[in-house]
């Protein structure tokens, strides 16, 4: 079972009140859920041999172009770009990837992890101009705009006719599932979540349970099979809420490609939201996922992307940067 170990979340002051509960709840217990994790450098063994670009996981000695990925893609499918958050080579490869969609003349929509889905008018009145930038990062509470900068220019790329769409559950049921359990939760709080709504599958948990377990004392992790639980709850709410909201929105919308920007580690291995996602819905589902390659050796990157026993590829493409 390969290990996964904290590396820099490189998020500074780009966090922003808004988010500061989410990410707090983020650090102190679910660190795993928004993509922040992935191999820290170790002592060098060789020189890197592995050159960035977009890959298949089975051929990393053959980069491709991203008119590849795009070329695969039809009006109705949903592509997932599996990221390291807050990281501006990953932020710029996305757009070239939407882009690319956009020259094969497909309508492209633009999903994003960070907002709760309650704040969809948010997001439909910046896109709409009528509200600015200023207003958008005051209403979701934003104290700056370093963070959104990085995603301002995906956001802005879907043309009038098509969508930006809210995807994730609201924080508050995700602090408190996180915290004391779905039984916890009113009737009220009950409504707020998926139809329909499951747990994530057993590999998945136990893919979840290492990640966790390699945390360092000071992100405050699950300490118990209790807390361990509980935590997988919340991850699964903002799994399936995320495939409900994708699901929903690509059988109102198929004439669209909905690209999908959220963490990496709800990607890998299809565990996680693909997972909820191809449960919720039969329009095609691709995978991306980024994997950092500074200071790491071919020979570490390759055992990060071995298939795995139970859920195969941890990807159909890989970006390596």
């Amino acid at each position: 079972m390969k290990k996964f170990f904290v590396g820099s979340c490189l998020i500074g002051s780009c966090l922003t009140s808004c988010l500061s509960s989410y990410f707090s709840f983020l650090f102190s217990n679910v660190l795993v859920m928004a993509g922040f994790f992935f191999l820290a450098p170790v002592a060098r063994a060789q020189k890197i041999l592995q050159l960035p670009g977009l890959y298949r996981p089975s051929d990393l000695k053959n980069p491709v172009p991203i008119a590849d990925l795009a070329a695969n893609v039809k009006p109705g499918d949903i592509v997932l770009l599996g990221e390291i958050h807050f990281q501006k080579e990953v932020q710029s490869a996305q757009l070239e990837i939407l882009k690319e969609l956009h020259n094969l003349y497909l309508k492209v929509s633009v999903g994003w992890e960070f907002i709760d889905y309650t704040q969809q008018k948010i997001l439909d009145d910046w896109k709409n101009k009528l509200i600015d930038d200023a207003q958008l990062l005051s209403l979701l509470g934003w104290k700056d705009d370093k963070g959104f900068a990085l995603y301002k220019p995906q956001l802005q790329f879907p043309f009038p006719n098509d969508y930006l769409v809210a995807l994730n559950a609201p924080n508050a049921l995700i602090r408190k599932v996180g915290k004391q359990s779905l039984v916890s939760l009113t009737p009220e709080e009950n409504d707020l979540l998926p139809p329909q709504f499951q747990i994530g599958r057993a590999s998945y948990f136990s893919r979840f349970q290492n990640a966790m377990s390699s945390l360092p004392p000071e992100a405050h992790g699950p300490k118990t099979p209790a807390e361990m639980e509980m935590s997988f709850q919340a991850q699964s709410v903002w799994d399936d809420t995320m495939a409900w909201k994708a699901s929903e929105f690509i059988s109102a919308f198929s004439d669209q490609v909905l690209v999908v920007l959220t963490g990496v580690f709800h990607v890998n291995y299809g565990g996680g939201f693909p997972d909820r996602l191809r449960n919720r819905t039969t329009h095609p589902v691709h995978t991306l996922v980024f994997i950092p390659i500074q200071d790491r050796t071919a020979s570490e990157i390759q055992s990060e992307i071995l298939d795995d026993p139970t859920d195969g590829s941890i990807a159909d493409w890989v970006y390596l940067f």
